[in-house]
């Protein structure tokens, strides 16, 4: 995660999202770029919308049965 972290931080990144397990580790090397712990591809969506990303046409992919 350290490394993961200061690679967002470099390219220049509005925010970083995380796993919620993840959340602590990649605090400690964010520096001033807020990371957002996520627990599921909605929570990610609605992190992006609330940064100002256009989530309007997006959507998760219905679920495939089994087998």
């Amino acid at each position: 995660m350290p490394q993961k972290t200061v690679a967002v931080r470099r390219s220049g990144a509005a925010a970083f999202l995380v796993p919620r397990d993840e959340y602590e580790d990649a605090k400690r090397f964010a520096g001033d770029m807020p990371v957002i712990p996520v627990d599921t591809l909605d929570d990610a969506l609605a992190a992006l919308g609330s940064l100002g990303g256009d989530t309007a046409n997006l959507a998760q992919a219905p679920a495939q049965p089994a087998g």
